[in-house]
């Protein structure tokens, strides 16, 4: 992240709670499990959680513990993916 000029070492992940899904208008995840995942945590959810890759039909693999390549590729994916969203909700440049 820090080659795109991205600082994010106070970046910590967090689990998702319930209660962050119902504070929540948008929820995106990286494949259709997390989607039933999240929407099981938190029913209320259901119509505000989608896949970043639903309108390209992809999923975004999970780069945790491979090489440095499939971290390339899923930040390519995501890319693609929050372009897609932005089409989507009329908010291209």
């Amino acid at each position: 992240m820090l080659e795109r000029g991205i600082d994010i070492s106070d970046h910590r992940a967090r689990q998702l709670t319930a209660q962050m899904a119902h504070d929540f208008e948008l929820i995106l995840v990286m494949e259709g499990g997390h989607q039933r995942a999240v929407e099981s945590l938190a029913p209320s959810a259901r119509g505000r959680v989608f896949p970043l890759g639903k309108w390209g039909r992809f999923d975004v693999p999970d780069p945790y513990r491979r090489p440095r390549e499939a971290f390339v590729e899923a930040l390519e994916l995501i890319e693609r993916g929050l372009v897609d969203v932005e089409k989507r909700m009329g908010l291209a440049r």
